[in-house]
């Protein structure tokens, strides 16, 4: 049983829950010791005194904050003791929003609540409430003496608390001048009297870029031994599939069973469910299964299978979007915006069936990170086009399956 790492309440009106926080993440990272280049003996960092000529034990040491130029004023631990901070020992709930209003660059570090013995009903009440409502709720908390802003969400039966970075902590820059697609006054009066005209330059433009893609990957990684297996999605039209089809380097794997390592085969699907826009890749939810199933039952062993479908499985929470209105408007009620699962159906039966070792998926891209369905671990990196962050997982597969998985962005 991990440690926990702070004690105290959840306070929201008059009702007060005892618990205990716990870190929800712990690093998998290789390390390696710093040794001497002669003799490989492992270092020693030492707390070096300049004034003093000295190394410095580490109970001979205060704490001071730099106010100017090698000027300090020095806090000793009575006076952090003192410090008057309401969230040391509370988290006082002070307000609630919807479940996919806060931006993810905001997020910091990870951790899960578990009640207190007295505490087990109503924090029971309060997950539910949270994951009925699909709200999460905006609070304060001191952590080593720091206070931070926090968020509360339910995930997979658990209440996570997630830490937040301040507004004035977040270094995305905004305003970029991106590139723009020049036409002449000409061009432009055609393209308004002619919507096929801005179609065919549309088209132009998307084949031009894809080619320069292809041609990018290919120059980078001719070589490195990494083969890049891709699939078009419900956005994309039939015309770039010969420009995919005539990459030196990429491979196309849509409805195809490929050898992904030594242990697993990777089946890919780029179609999607059907959506309320009519995109070019769509089939009804029963056709998608079959062809998915067909796919499936092709395979060595199903269990060490890698499945990869554009679209996410059903109600996974990798799949969670604003739910749209018949004239394809976001749906608002008491000044919240409505989400809910949108995924496929097909997907999920798919994977509760045959249950492969993991499931790769897009499309929702508001809705990334990673869940269970049964023993498949799903992801769904969740780029993010209009901040320009791409993000991407790095799984490690080995014969006895996932042995870690880690997001990134870039």
């Amino acid at each position: 049983m991990p440690r926990s790492i702070w004690s105290g309440v959840i306070s929201f009106g008059v009702v007060s829950i005892p618990v205990k926080l716990y870190a929800a993440t712990e690093s998998k990272d290789v390390s390696f010791r710093l040794l001497h280049k002669e003799c490989h003996g492992r270092l020693k960092q030492l707390r070096w005194c300049p004034p003093c000529e000295r190394a410095v034990e580490w109970a001979e040491t205060v704490r001071g904050y730099e106010y100017a130029r090698d000027e300090h004023v020095v806090m000793s631990e009575d006076d952090f003791e003192k410090l008057p901070l309401a969230s040391k020992q509370t988290i006082e709930l002070s307000g609630f929003v919807g479940a996919g209003e806060i931006d993810p660059v905001f997020y910091e570090k990870s951790y899960y609540l578990e009640p207190e013995k007295l505490g087990e009903k109503p924090f029971a009440l309060l997950l539910r409430a949270l994951a009925e409502k699909r709200l999460t709720a905006v609070a304060h908390i001191a952590i080593s003496n720091k206070e931070r802003l926090c968020v509360l969400r339910p995930l997979d039966g658990a209440l996570m608390l997630q830490t937040l970075f301040y507004p004035d902590e977040i270094r995305v820059q905004g305003g970029a001048k991106l590139p723009g697609v020049r036409v002449s006054e000409q061009d432009r009066a055609a393209m308004e009297a002619d919507p096929a005209v801005v179609r065919r330059a549309f088209d132009e433009h998307i084949t031009r870029r894809v080619r320069e893609w292809m041609d990018l990957a290919a120059e980078r990684l001719d070589g490195s031994g990494v083969p890049v297996y891709l699939m078009p999605g419900n956005d994309d039209d039939f015309q770039i599939d010969p420009i995919l089809a005539d990459s030196a380097y990429c491979r196309n794997v849509n409805e195809q069973v490929v050898e992904l390592t030594p242990w697993h085969q990777l089946v890919s699907m780029g179609w999607s469910s059907p959506t309320p826009w009519s995109t070019p890749r769509e089939l009804p939810e029963e056709e998608f299964l079959d062809r998915l199933s067909a796919l499936m039952r092709g395979v060595r062993d199903a269990r060490k299978s890698v499945i990869m479908t554009h679209v996410p499985p059903f109600d996974s929470g990798l799949d969670t979007a604003p739910l749209l209105s018949p004239s394809l408007q976001p749906t608002v009620s008491a000044g919240d915006l409505l989400r809910g699962p949108v995924g496929s159906t097909g997907v999920r039966k798919a994977i509760e069936t045959f249950k492969p070792v993991l499931g790769v998926h897009g499309h929702i891209h508001e809705s990334g990170g990673e869940r269970r369905i049964g023993e498949t671990l799903c992801v769904n990196a969740g780029s993010e086009a209009n901040h320009g962050v791409l993000r991407g997982y790095l799984i490690d597969l080995s014969a006895n399956g996932v042995e870690r998985a880690l997001r990134v962005e870039g």
